[in-house]
């Protein structure tokens, strides 16, 4: 994609980022297009040119909800 530097940083620090994009996999497997016109509207997530596996994108979402989860459960028991 043609974004910016700071918003292709934003876009691979959010966790939504690998949550969709799974999603995004499964229906494209079961929509009639080209190949062309999977390749402009569901391109492959990558790192640094290596392209993150479903499986990773799925952890990265188990992290990040296990790390605000930890981060809510810490600050109620701040509040008290």
């Amino acid at each position: 994609a043609n974004l910016p530097a700071w918003l292709n940083v934003a876009v691979h620090v959010n966790p939504i980022t690998y949550a969709v994009h799974p999603l995004r996999d499964a229906v494209f497997v079961h929509i009639d297009a080209s190949s062309q016109a999977v390749a402009a509207l569901n391109p492959p997530l990558t790192w640094w040119g290596w392209v993150v596996p479903a499986v990773v994108q799925v952890g990265v979402v188990v992290a990040a909800g296990l790390a605000f989860l930890a981060i809510a459960i810490w600050e109620f028991n701040r509040a008290d």
